[in-house]
């Protein structure tokens, strides 16, 4: 597990972290990060829990997070994102906690999330 959360940590969250394949937990809410999630983060194919809550991420919601299926908690509210819920998220079967407060999403929540 890697636990960032509640710092003055800033920029980019580093692609490296792709590299942790065995990584079960990363917790980076309540920072400043921002711009775009990495997308090697989907590397990280143990990844259970996802915490990006509260940071300056933005644009729309990446898609390549759907890849990620053993997510069991996936948490982005409190960013900027905006445009549509991912048709991606559809393959979370193993999903349990989903939040996405806070954010300036619209359009409908895909069926298959509730």
């Amino acid at each position: 597990m890697l636990d960032f959360s509640g710092n003055l940590f800033s920029g980019v969250i580093p692609p490296e972290i792709g590299s942790m394949l065995r990584l079960e937990q990363l917790r980076v809410a309540d920072n400043s990060f921002s711009g775009v999630i990495p997308e090697k983060i989907k590397q990280c194919r143990s990844l259970r829990v996802l915490d990006l809550e509260g940071n300056g991420f933005s644009g729309e919601i990446p898609a390549f997070l759907g890849d990620i299926r053993g997510l069991k908690e996936l948490s982005i509210g409190a960013n900027q994102f905006s445009g549509l819920v991912p048709a991606s998220f559809r393959n979370l079967t193993e999903l349990e906690t989903l939040s996405l407060r806070d954010n300036g999403l619209n359009g409908s929540l895909p069926e298959e999330l509730i």
